[in-house]
This record gives C-alpha cells, sequence and structure tokens, in this order.
C-alpha cells in the first residue's frame, strides 16, 4: 500500500476505492488510514503511532462508517447519513466517511453520491469497499483512487501470524504457519481468525493441528486416490478412501471439483480456479498428471484429453442415492479408470494418442540444446557450414518467434551489405567487410537502446560474397525519425572508405501492427530463401520453403561459403536465449510442432503477455521459499519441488489463448 503510504506522509486525504476478496483487510487499511491522516507522532512512513490520542479516538471524529447492507443502500438513508457527517472536523485534522460493501449501493444512491463526492466539506474525504467494483457506476469511480487490496504472499502472512503468535505467547511450528497460509489463501482476517481457531485447540500451533481442524487431511486422501487411479493400482485406491475420513457423498464430490480442475487447468492449459484451495496443489497436481501419462503412453498433458473427458463424461450421470449406490457408483467409476478407459475412449471413435514408447521418427525432437544450439560466445551465435540447410532455417525461424514471444517486438530493419568490388575478389576480404559492418551498426544500436537484436546470413551469388541481415534497432520503433538518420549513415559507411560496402535498407517505419508482422516475418522466411538440402534429406529444403510460404521467385540459389554462414548478436544469442529461459521458462516453437499455419500468425505477442505475467510469478516464487526457509536444506527441497513442477513443456503452462496443441 504504498500510496496511502504517501498520502499519510504528506498529510493528504484523498477519495479511495478498496476492491478485493472478503478478509482481505480493506476495513482495516480504511482504519489505519485514518488514525495516519490524523497521528500526532507518524512514524518516518507514515504509519500511526497507536498511542496519541487521535490515534485512540479514531472512531469518534476522523472516522465515521457507514455498512451499507445493514443500514441501507437506497438513496434516502445514504444522502441523510452523509448530510448528518459532511462537515468540517472540529477536533481533527481529517475526517473519512466510508461506505462498507459499497455495491449494495442503489443506482440512485450512487447518482445522489456524485456531487457530495465532487464537492466536499474541507478535510472530508470518502473511501468505498467493496468486494464487486464492477457493479459500482464508472462515474462514481472515476472520483476515487482505485487501490487492490490483495492477498498477502505466504512469506508475508507468515511473518504476520508469527507477530501474532509471538505476542499472544502461543508455541508455534513454522510448517504450521505456512500450511495455514496455503489453507487460508493470504486474507489476513481468516489468517488471524485460523490462528486463534488453531491455538484454542491447546496453545500450540502444530502442523497436525491445522490439518486436522481444516481438513487437510481429507486433500491429502484425495491426491493419493487420484496418484493411486493414475497408477492403476485398485487396492491402493481403496485404502485412500478408506483414509479419507468424510461422507461418501463429500467425496465424490471431491473427485469431480478436483476431476474437473485438473482438465481445464493442467490438461488443457487454461486459468480457471475451481476450488482455492485445491488450486495451491500445485506440485501434487503435476505428480497425478504425470501418473496418467505414463500409465496410458501419453507424452503431453493435452494427450489425456479425451480419457479426461471421458472420466468427466462418467459424473455427467444423474448422482445416486443412498449410502449403496453411491459406494456402486463409485466401484464402477474405478472400474471404468482402472480397466477400461482405453477401450472407451477408442469406442466413442475419439482421436487417441499412440503411446510415445512406440514414436519413431515422429518430426524433430524438443530440447534445451538444440532449441538454443550452436557456437555460443559473449556476443554472437555462429553455425558452420559451406550452405543454409533446414536446421539453419529452424534456428532462425525459431530465433524470431523467441524474439516476439520474450519481448513483444518485431525484428524492423533489413539489410542487404555488398562489399566493394575489391573486397569481393576475396572471401577473407568480403567477410570482414561484413564484419566491420555489423560492428559498426552495434555500436550505433548500443548508442540508441539496450534491446538489440541481430540476425546475419552470409552468401554467395555469381559477384562473390555478401550478407543478409535482420535486425530490431530499438531506437527506430521508439523513433521514427530515426530512419533518416540509419539512411543516412549506410549511405555513408563507404565515403570515408570507398573499399567498404553498399548497404540497402528496408525498415518498417510508418506501418500498422498487422503491417508491421507481416514485414517481421516476409523478411525472416526471405533470409531462408538460399536454403539447400541436406545430405541426408533430398528434397528437404524445397518442402521446407513449400510450407513457409516463400515464393518461387524469391529462393536462390547460393555457391559455397568458408565462413559461418549464420549468426545471431544482441538479445538472439544462445547465451541471451539461455539467460531468457531459466526457471523452466522453454519458448514455444510453431516450427518445431510442424504447425506451419501458425507460423505467420502473430500468436508470439498473445504469449508475450502470458509469458512475461509467468516469469513474474515464478521469480515470486523463488523469492518466497528464499526468504520462507532459512535451514538451507529446506530451502534446497522447497525449490527443487518448484523446479518439479515446472519441469514440463512449454505448451504446459497455463495461458489466455488456445495454441496449435489445443486446436
Amino acid at each position: 500500500m504504498a500510496l496511502l503510504s504517501r498520502l499519510a506522509q504528506l498529510r493528504q486525504g484523498s477519495h479511495l476505492l478498496l476492491a478485493g476478496a472478503y478478509g482481505a483487510g480493506k476495513t482495516t487499511l480504511v482504519r489505519i488510514f485514518a488514525q495516519a491522516l490524523n497521528c500526532d507522532n507518524p512514524a518516518k512512513d507514515g504509519s500511526p503511532c497507536g498511542a496519541c490520542g487521535p490515534c485512540e479516538a479514531a472512531d469518534q471524529d476522523c472516522l465515521v462508517e457507514y455498512d451499507v447492507p445493514g443500514r441501507g443502500g437506497d438513496k434516502e438513508s445514504v444522502l441523510a447519513w452523509v448530510a448528518a457527517n459532511n462537515r468540517e472536523p472540529p477536533n481533527s485534522k481529517w475526517r473519512i466517511l466510508f461506505l462498507d460493501e459499497a455495491h449494495a449501493l442503489q443506482p440512485l444512491a450512487m447518482e445522489g453520491l456524485l456531487k457530495v463526492v465532487e464537492e466536499p466539506q474541507p478535510r472530508v474525504v470518502f473511501a468505498f469497499a467493496t468486494t464487486e467494483p464492477w457493479k459500482l457506476k464508472s462515474t462514481l469511480k472515476s472520483r476515487t483512487l482505485p487501490l487492490e487490496v490483495r492477498p498477502l504472499s505466504v512469506p508475508d502472512a507468515v511473518a504476520l501470524m508469527e507477530s501474532i503468535a509471538k505476542k499472544e505467547k502461543y508455541i508455534y511450528d513454522l510448517n504450521a504457519l505456512v500450511l495455514l497460509a496455503w489453507v487460508k489463501q493470504g486474507h489476513p482476517r481468516d489468517l488471524l481468525n485460523g490462528l486463534g481457531q488453531v491455538a484454542a485447540l491447546g496453545k500450540n500451533v502444530t502442523t497436525e493441528a491445522v490439518k486436522l481442524l481444516f481438513a487437510v487431511h481429507d486433500a491429502e486422501a484425495l491426491v493419493e486416490y487420484f496418484l493411486a487411479l493414475g497408477a492403476g493400482d485398485a487396492g491402493r485406491a481403496i485404502s485412500a478412501m478408506d483414509g479419507w475420513h468424510e461422507p461418501l457423498s463429500s467425496k465424490l464430490k471431491g473427485v469431480q471439483t478436483l476431476l474437473t480442475s485438473i482438465f481445464y487447468n493442467e490438461i488443457q492449459g487454461r486459468k480457471i480456479i475451481i476450488d482455492a484451495f485445491l488450486d495451491t496443489l500445485t506440485s501434487e497436481r503435476t505428480k497425478i498428471v504425470s501418473a496418467f501419462c505414463s500409465r496410458l503412453g501419453v507424452d503431453k498433458p493435452i494427450g489425456l484429453e479425451p480419457y479426461w473427458r471421458k472420466m468427466l463424461e462418467f459424473w455427467s450421470r444423474p448422482p445416486a442415492t443412498g449410502e449403496e449406490g453411491l459406494q456402486l457408483q463409485l466401484c464402477l467409476f474405478e472400474d471404468l479408470v482402472n480397466n477400461r478407459l482405453r477401450e472407451a475412449v477408442l469406442q466413442t471413435n475419439e482421436t487417441v494418442p499412440a503411446p510415445h514408447y512406440l514414436l519413431r521418427n515422429a518430426g524433430p525432437e524438443r530440447d534445451e540444446s538444440s532449441k538454443s544450439g550452436g557456437i555460443a560466445t559473449a556476443n554472437c551465435a555462429r553455425f558452420d557450414g559451406k550452405y543454409l540447410t533446414p536446421e539453419h532455417v529452424r534456428e532462425i525461424i525459431n530465433r524470431s518467434s523467441f524474439f516476439m514471444q520474450h519481448h513483444g517486438r518485431t525484428l524492423n530493419a533489413a539489410f542487404i551489405v555488398y562489399p566493394s568490388y575489391q573486397a569481393r575478389l576475396s572471401e577473407v576480404t568480403a567477410v570482414e567487410a561484413i564484419r566491420k559492418f555489423q560492428g559498426d551498426l552495434s555500436k550505433l544500436c548500443l548508442q540508441a537502446g539496450k534491446l538489440f537484436a541481430g540476425i546475419t546470413v552470409i552468401e554467395r551469388d555469381e559477384n562473390g560474397v555478401l550478407a543478409r541481415l535482420l535486425a530490431h534497432i530499438p531506437r527506430l520503433a521508439e523513433v521514427p525519425a530515426f530512419e533518416t538518420e540509419l539512411a543516412r549513415w549506410c549511405r555513408n559507411l563507404g565515403a570515408e572508405d570507398d573499399d567498404q560496402a553498399l548497404v540497402e535498407l528496408k525498415t518498417n517505419v510508418g506501418l500498422s501492427n498487422r503491417q508491421a508482422l507481416k514485414f517481421h516475418w516476409d523478411s525472416v522466411v526471405e533470409l531462408c530463401a538460399a536454403v539447400q538440402d541436406s545430405e541426408n534429406e533430398p528434397g528437404g529444403a524445397r518442402r521446407l520453403l513449400d510450407n513457409l510460404r516463400l515464393r518461387k521467385s524469391l529462393r536462390r540459389v547460393p555457391g559455397p561459403v568458408g565462413h559461418p554462414v549464420l549468426e545471431f548478436s544482441g538479445c538472439l544469442t544462445t547465451s541471451a536465449i539461455k539467460e531468457a529461459s531459466a526457471n523452466h521458462m522453454a519458448f514455444l516453437s510453431a516450427f518445431d510442432a510442424q504447425a506451419w499455419s501458425w507460423i505467420r500468425k502473430g500468436w508470439e505477442r498473445d504469449e508475450c503477455i502470458d509469458r512475461q505475467q509467468e516469469i513474474r510469478h515464478r521469480a515470486e516464487k523463488l523469492s518466497q521459499a528464499e526468504r520462507l526457509w532459512g535451514e538451507d536444506d529446506r530451502r534446497r527441497v522447497e525449490i527443487e519441488a518448484l523446479n518439479a513442477s515446472w519441469a514440463g513443456g512449454p505448451e504446459n503452462r497455463a495461458r489466455q489463448w488456445r495454441g496449435w496443441w489445443l486446436a
């Protein structure tokens, strides 16, 4: 709440709109803010001292509360309360008129508040708290400072409970507080209530007490049951059910809930919360999916979709009645999963993926090393070969796609570098001239910004060696007028040295987003137009260019080159991609999936939003583990568990858009 802290430091009142879940601390924040605005001895960060007269009497003059559902959300009741309290405070610096559960205000009441909120009495401000901000009129919301009150992170939740436990002299186990933070989803009121409830059992806050009070044992039994189903172990499944101490109807509801949650999140890769607590069991859910994949011979979670649909279809039937009926229904479900699942799917004519251990030569395999292979240096990745090959093209397409996925930008400048006639007499001198151009361009781009990316293809035509270079130049994207300077720079390259190079330049300046995307992929594919067959795959180059939709008139037949034919620089080097892929954040490849129709679609822009959000999420998870666990062994175990839960392929991550693997 940095904004509230800053306002308190300045002693500046402001109309507030606090939105967040029940128990998130909205009301508490308003009360603290009222104290902070009026405190005689505030801390350096603006926090109230809690001991001075204004702090102790905050609820008498500087804060007036109105519970909208309890006292009425109609216009007459609300405006009568405002009329009685909207006056300059006689005994305090500021007065806050606080309407709690503001979404219960009727439309006429909201309209009636507009003028008084717009023109309050001196040193009077309004505050609104709500769990449903979308129900408030936009005209009312626009007159407030919106604040989203989010749940506490696990380390912050544990720190809050630790401070209360020490104050109340509770004997506690750190693991118990961590578990309670997960169960209560980081909501301060729920955390403190839960802590008090566990302590009331006997003053000791233990892991076992938290599990007993909040039925965490039930979640453990549910996970164990699904792991048994995944392994096809009927005896283990029966034992898990026997150890689950709830009515059978509740058990079956839990089975359906977890089944549905895994279907939408782990299998379809969507972000849908079916049950908040089950949603936190990330590593356990990953183990369940892995167990089913292993037994059914499926290499990716999406391959489980027809099987999962069949299991969900089983529970769509009318529920059984009575204990015997429910027990029979459970037995039939277990029989389906353990003995008849593949057969049941085949009978409905759904596509069943072949077991991964039966597949041979099904296309290029995807791994970290091949994705970012090549000869890595600090500034450049070079690929040898006399000609550009399909493997080189794979690197060009994949890295061009990565650039959009990770950075959200397109390549915006295409150069053709023709060394001078004298330089082209020798391959060595021609390549030296190309290297000089690359170095000069890098210097120019480093002056203009840090996000430089470059792809260089060196080839030979009838006149000798030349280079085709595709780049992202930051300043060109930020300052379109820089195109004129860049064009002048290209023209002047040979002015001082007539023996240097002639350069052709094309940019995407002035193009719409759609046109810029077309420029990006047209330029990338044209870079690949000189590809030649690999020794072991005759005709592969032609088929590849057909798949990439490159017109035959643009295809080139080059001569051999003795130097590396392909180079990547800037943020497209192997080391840069490896760094960007930390924490198992490998990028997607439509090329490797042979999803040819997707290569030019521009899906990378949607992926960039989800990718950056997931990168921040994973960094925060690791930070929480570092902050939470002081013991080296426990911290290592927690971090290893996080890495294990992230170890699946990039298609397995949750995202807002649907990729080719779900189409």
